[in-house]
């Protein structure tokens, strides 16, 4: 059965995080694109747009890091991130 996009956009997220942490970084950023792609205003959205920052980050993308972690705090100025 397809997935719902509530449950895609977690498994792509669950998936990029996953990646992430066993030092598979581009993979882990293709795969959070595409969580981002499907979460649309969906509150999950700047968590998803974190994780890609520090996935630029430590590719050593530091300018697109930074512009994606400014578009957060402006996003969410008193917010988790």
């Amino acid at each position: 059965a397809a997935l719902k996009a509530g449950q895609q956009r977690q498994a792509l997220y669950w998936q990029g995080v996953s990646l992430k942490l066993a030092d598979q970084v581009p993979a882990a950023v293709a795969s959070l694109k595409d969580a981002a792609a499907v979460a649309g205003e969906d509150p999950t959205a700047m968590a998803i747009e974190f994780q890609i920052a520090l996935c630029e980050r430590l590719l050593k993308k530091s300018a697109e890091a930074q512009e994606r972690f400014q578009k957060i705090v402006e996003a969410e100025p008193q917010g988790k991130y």
